[in-house]
C-alpha cells in the first residue's frame, strides 16, 4: 500500500472515531424522543431532562407534543446559539407540561436584551447564567418562590405577572434588590409584604390582591400610575414625605385602605388615584397640593373628615382638573368631597415653619419630651424642636442638627463627651467599654495629668485611664491598678521618688539569708532601719535591714 493511501485510510478512521464520539458520550444517558423546528432543536431524555438548544428567539415548546411536555420534569435551554446569531432576546413558553425547574446556559458574562419566561405553571426553580446582564426579564403565570436567581445577574427591570385563575403556594415577601431600575409585580394572590430598598427603583405593584405590608425608603419622588391599584387587602399605607407626584389610578381600588396621610410635599394627584377607596374615613392633604383631578377622589363614601395643614384660602386655590382636557374647572375641593368636613390649619406630623421644626400630633404642637419613632427628642414650650446644649432637670443634655438626643460619644467644640443611654451628660468617673475616664464637672473629657481628690492619674489622649508604667516627658511612672500614681516607694524593684519619678536606675529585689528577709540592689544599698513600700505594702526594717514584717 502507497504511503498515501495508507495516509487517506488513516484519516478516515481518525474522521469516523471523532463523528462517533458524541453518541459514545450521550450513551450513558437514555434519548426518550428529540427532534427540530425552525427555531430549536430538542432532546427528552428518559430521567425527564428537555433539552433545547435554541436557534431563534421564539422558542414555543408546544411543538415538543404533549406527551413528551407531560414526561418533563427540567427544562434546559442553551442560548449559545442566539448569541452567535447575534440575537438578544427569548421569548420561552410553555403548554400545560409538568416541568418543576428551568436552567438558561451557555449566556454566562453576556449582554441580553429580554428573556421571557411564560406559563410554567409548575415551575418552582429558574437559574440564569452567571455573570448575565440582562435588561429585561419577564415572568408570567409561574410561582416565584424567592428571588435567588438574581443573585449573580445584573439586572435592570424586572417584570411579573401572574393570573386571576392561577393560584400557587408562590412568595410572599420581596425586597427589591437596590440595583434594580424598574420592578413591577401584578396580578398575584400570594404577595403579603414589599421591601423597596433605593429610592430611584421605579416601582408598580397593581393586583396584588393579599398585600397588606409596602415599605418605602425616604427620597422617593413619585408613585407612578397604576403603582398600587387593586390592592384589595391594603388597609394602611405610609408614603415618604419625599413623594412630590402620585399618578393616575395609583391606589385605586384599594377598598380597604382606611386612613390616608398625603406626604408633606406633594404637589400633584392623577386621575383615579384614589378612586373607589371607599373604606377611607379620614385624611390629610399638605398645603403643598397644587392640582387633583375631578375623579381623584370619586366614590371615596365612607370619607367624614379631612384635615388640610393650610388656610381655608389656600384651600380654594388649589386647581381642580377636568379629566377630559386637563384643563382647570370652576369646582373646589370642597365639592369634590362633598359632606365631609373640612379642617383648616390641622398640621400632622412634621413641620417646618421659618426654619424652626415642630412636631403635630392630632393638630397639636407637642412639647418636652417625646419618642418619634423610637428617637427622643425635646421640644420647647411654643412647640419648637430643641438642638444643641439643654439643661432638664439640672442635668445637661445634647441634641443633633435634626433634633435627635445624643447618646454615647460626641465631640462638640474640639471637646470629647460621653452622654449616658438616657441622654444625660456623664461627669465624673465613668467606666465605658472595659476602660475608665474622668470628665469634669462641664463634662469635658480630660486626658493628661489630673489631681482628683489629692492623688494624680494619667489618661491618654483617648481620655483612658493609665495603668502600669508610662513614659510622659521621657522619664518613666507607675501608675497602680486604680489608677495612682505611685510616689515614694518601690514598684517591681524600681525606686520612684515623691513625685513618681523612676530616677534611680538600679533593681533592687528580695533577699534572704539565715537571719531573715533583707531588701537590696547591686550597687550595694540595702533598706534598713525604716519602711518602705514595696508594690503596695509597707515593710519595715531594723538597723540591720532584716525585715521585721515579711
Amino acid at each position: 500500500m502507497s504511503s498515501k493511501l495508507k495516509m487517506l485510510v488513516s484519516l478516515i478512521s481518525v474522521v469516523f472515531i471523532l463523528s462517533a464520539f458524541p453518541v459514545v458520550v450521550s450513551a450513558d444517558r437514555a434519548v426518550a424522543d428529540s427532534g427540530s423546528t425552525t427555531y430549536y432543536d430538542w432532546t427528552l431524555y428518559e430521567d425527564g431532562e428537555l433539552f433545547v438548544n435554541a436557534k431563534y428567539e421564539n422558542v414555543e415548546l408546544k411543538n415538543v407534543g404533549a406527551d413528551n411536555l407531560k414526561a418533563a420534569k427540567k427544562l434546559t435551554v442553551d442560548i449559545s446559539g442566539l448569541l452567535e446569531n447575534k440575537i438578544n432576546s427569548l421569548y420561552l413558553s410553555d403548554c400545560e407540561s409538568n416541568i418543576e425547574s428551568i436552567q438558561i446556559t451557555g449566556g454566562e458574562n453576556c449582554e441580553f436584551d429580554t428573556l421571557s419566561i411564560r406559563k410554567f405553571e409548575k415551575n418552582d426553580s429558574l437559574t440564569l447564567p452567571k455573570g448575565m446582564k440582562l435588561t429585561q426579564l419577564e415572568l408570567h403565570c409561574m410561582p416565584v418562590n424567592s428571588l435567588d436567581f438574581l443573585a449573580d445577574v445584573d439586572l435592570a427591570w424586572l417584570n411579573y405577572t401572574g393570573s386571576e385563575n392561577y393560584i400557587s403556594d408562590g412568595i410572599t415577601g420581596i425586597i427589591a434588590p437596590a440595583d434594580l431600575q424598574y420592578f413591577t409585580w401584578s396580578i398575584d394572590k400570594n404577595l403579603k409584604e414589599v421591601t423597596i430598598e433605593s429610592p430611584s427603583t421605579e416601582f408598580i405593584f397593581y393586583y396584588c390582591w393579599a398585600l397588606t405590608d409596602v415599605n418605602m425608603p425616604d427620597g422617593v419622588t413619585k408613585l407612578k400610575d397604576f403603582s398600587f391599584m387593586g390592592c384589595y387587602s391594603l388597609e394602611s399605607i405610609t408614603i415618604p414625605d419625599s413623594v412630590v407626584e402620585i399618578g393616575e389610578s395609583a391606589f385605586q381600588d384599594c377598598t380597604e385602605l382606611e386612613k390616608l396621610d398625603l406626604p408633606s410635599s406633594l404637589q400633584t394627584l392623577g386621575k383615579k388615584a384614589f378612586k373607589n377607596c371607599r373604606s377611607v374615613t379620614d385624611m390629610s392633604i399638605p398645603e403643598s397640593l397644587v392640582s387633583v383631578y375631578e375623579d381623584t377622589f370619586q366614590w371615596m363614601n365612607s370619607l367624614k373628615d379631612v384635615y388640610y395643614s393650610g388656610s381655608e384660602e389656600q384651600w380654594k386655590q388649589i386647581k381642580v382638573l377636568d379629566i377630559k382636557t386637563d384643563e382647570p374647572t370652576d369646582k373646589t375641593l370642597s365639592d369634590i368631597f362633598g359632606n365631609a368636613t373640612i379642617h383648616f390649619n390641622y398640621k400632622t406630623g412634621w413641620v417646618q415653619d421659618s426654619g424652626i421644626w415642630y412636631y403635630y400630633d392630632n393638630g397639636t404642637a407637642v412639647t418636652g419630651w417625646q419618642q418619634i419613632d423610637g428617637v427622643w427628642y425635646y421640644f420647647g414650650s411654643t412647640g419648637a424642636m430643641t438642638t444643641g446644649w439643654l439643661r432638664v432637670g439640672g442635668k445637661w443634655y445634647y441634641f443633633a442638627s435634626n433634633g435627635s438626643m445624643v447618646t454615647g460619644w460626641k465631640q462638640i467644640g474640639g471637646v470629647w463627651y460621653y452622654f449616658k443611654t438616657s441622654g444625660e451628660m456623664a461627669t465624673g468617673w465613668q467606666s465605658i467599654g472595659g476602660k475608665w475616664y474622668y470628665f469634669a464637672s462641664n463634662g469635658a473629657m480630660v486626658t493628661g495629668w489630673k489631681q482628683i481628690s489629692g492623688v494624680w492619674y494619667y489618661f491618654e489622649t483617648s481620655g483612658a485611664m493609665v495603668t502600669g508604667w508610662k513614659e510622659i516627658g521621657g522619664v518613666y511612672y507607675f501608675f497602680k491598678t486604680n489608677g495612682t500614681m505611685a510616689a515614694n516607694e518601690y514598684c517591681g524593684g524600681y525606686r520612684l521618688d515623691a513625685d513618681g519619678k523612676w530616677t534611680y536606675k538600679y533593681k533592687a529585689t528580695w533577699r534572704k539569708d539565715s537571719k531573715g528577709w533583707w531588701y537590696g540592689d547591686s550597687n550595694g544599698w540595702y533598706a534598713k532601719n525604716e519602711t518602705w513600700k514595696i508594690d503596695g505594702k509597707n515593710y519595715n526594717f531594723d538597723k540591720s535591714g532584716y525585715c521585721t514584717n515579711p
